[in-house]
């Protein structure tokens, strides 16, 4: 009965926001409150895209990322929008998505009910004489209502077609002396390709990633764990956008970092554990999905080209990689939690999202048929309010029966995948 009435709270909360902003949103609005009479509640997701001024003629091309509940034909992206605009210009996308409850989610107005809130990528390129801009960017949401407005300023970079394609010369001050490997399987294309018509490709490859550091003190076990598809981190996705002639892969020279991707966890598993002061990084089996489009202009007999590396999932922990010793401060820092005796799990709180990178990244060489370049994958401390975040498990070893030992987040942030711990 209190379910029910939990539920009915729900709907008529959202038919009545849906009634006040039917007077700014009009048809959107209809075609919402339809789908809410008929049983399958629909969301609208409005993303305003800004492009300045002064950078020609551009294409402007939205995908929107799978999830479990707005799902996509193939598991790979869908496209919601691809057209061209002069630049100084404001390119408005909509795309109407299922609107279904995850959980809730903390604001300004408090504790709000949360949504499937699906990703993009948006990426904008700009011709102006001979010159070549572009921008690439996986863009998070947070739905929380029936329409949720996104805005993305294009930060259009100039382009340069200096470099060898195929070496990949231009990521050398990427790459590391040992870079892992990730070769591109290809398992989808649009045919042969075929001048003057549409093209796409569609792979993946398997790469080992760092995501996070492990601590230990004397007396003290750790070990990092996931809990299976109710978990999520954020690592690093690349794209790269141009225009040529012909079907090809865009330079290496225009490949960037488009931003933090969720990643779901496909397992539930902790590592070894680590003691006696050891220090370690953790490993995790990621699963990096690839995609290639050659859209043709008939207008310019030229193609617009943008390709996506991006992180879908991580299947599994490796064998912890022990670098060194870990020395904690003396006295612990004044936000230290403690002191606490016996065994604990931390997790990291799931409260916000930024776009800080950790300090720890992986140099993977990625190679797609001919073409090999080498990017840097690196964790953001954001977690998705959606899901679970990763845990360290502290086991108490030292057989003392009173509160000893200390822990604390790194730099006193929870959002930091490290546990620093005194005792």
């Amino acid at each position: 009965m209190l379910k029910n009435a939990i539920v009915l709270a729900v709907v008529v909360t959202i038919l009545l926001s849906i009634v006040i902003l039917s007077a700014q949103y009009g048809d959107d609005i209809q075609l919402l409150f339809n789908s809410w009479l008929e049983g399958k509640p629909k969301a609208l997701v409005k993303l305003h895209i800004h492009i300045p001024s002064g950078y020609g003629n551009c294409s402007v091309i939205v995908h929107r990322f799978p999830t479990k509940y707005n799902p996509t034909a193939d598991g790979y992206t869908t496209l919601i929008h691809r057209g061209k605009s002069p630049s100084g210009r404001t390119v408005t996308v909509k795309d109407v998505i299922n609107m279904y409850q995850v959980g809730t989610v903390e604001s300004e107005e408090g504790k709000r009910y949360l949504y499937d809130s699906p990703e993009y990528y948006v990426g904008v390129i700009c011709v102006n004489k001979n010159d070549v801009y572009s921008f690439s960017k996986i863009v998070q949401t947070i739905i929380t209502k029936p329409i949720t407005d996104v805005d993305i300023h294009a930060e259009l970079k100039k382009r340069s077609r200096a470099g060898d394609r195929q070496s990949g010369s231009n990521f050398a001050m990427l790459a590391s002396s040992e870079p892992v490997s990730c070769s591109i399987t290809i398992d989808e294309t649009s045919g042969e390709p075929i001048y003057g018509q549409d093209y796409w490709a569609k792979g993946y490859c398997v790469a080992s990633t760092k995501l996070a550091y492990l601590n230990s003190i004397p007396g003290l076990k750790t070990a990092f764990g996931i809990t299976g598809l109710d978990s999520a981190m954020y690592l690093e996705g690349w794209a790269a956008a141009c225009y040529t002639t012909d079907i090809e892969h865009c330079p290496t020279s225009f490949w960037d970092s488009a931003g933090k991707k969720l990643v779901i966890f496909v397992t539930t598993k902790k590592t070894d554990y680590i003691s006696n002061g050891e220090r370690a990084v953790v490993w995790g089996s990621v699963y990096y999905q690839y995609e290639y489009y050659a859209w043709y202009d008939s207008d310019f007999y030229t193609y617009f080209i943008y390709e996506i590396i991006y992180p879908k999932d991580i299947g599994g922990l490796h064998s912890l990689q022990i670098i060194g010793s870990y020395t904690p401060p003396s006295p612990p820092p004044p936000y230290a939690r403690g002191p606490f005796k016996g065994d604990v799990d931390l997790y990291f709180p799931a409260d916000t999202l930024t776009d800080i990178k950790l300090p720890v990244s992986t140099s993977i060489s990625v190679s797609i048929g001919p073409v090999s370049f080498t990017i840097s994958v690196s964790p953001y401390k954001a977690e998705s309010p959606q899901y679970d975040p990763p845990y360290v498990s502290v086991i108490d070893i030292s057989g003392r029966n009173y509160g000893w030992y200390y822990w604390w987040y790194k730099d006193d942030d929870p959002l930091n995948y490290e546990i620093e711990f005194y005792g």
